[in-house]
């Protein structure tokens, strides 16, 4: 008897695919609750338009860091450059 057959997984795991879909809906749901008028102004979540990332949120172009990183870097944004000293 082979070494492999005697230690068979008895169960599947999830495909990649369906962990990703799963992930990406729960984004979505949160995405969804921040666009909604909070109870109390103090719960006002901000996100980025582009990607929804809740995190290092710039209020004066409405971007995270790593789109406005990105956006700078490409030109797209009017009256930003890149630093140099």
């Amino acid at each position: 008897m082979p070494l492999g057959s005697k230690y068979t997984v008895a169960y599947s795991l999830p495909s990649l695919s369906s962990v990703i879909k799963n992930r990406n809906m729960a984004k979505t749901s949160q995405i969804a609750s921040a666009k909604k008028k909070p109870k109390f102004s103090s719960r006002l979540v901000r996100r980025c338009f582009k990607c929804g990332r809740r995190r290092g949120f710039m209020r004066a172009f409405g971007l995270c860091r790593i789109c406005f990183r990105e956006l700078a870097n490409k030109g797209e944004i009017p009256g930003v450059t890149k630093s140099s000293w």
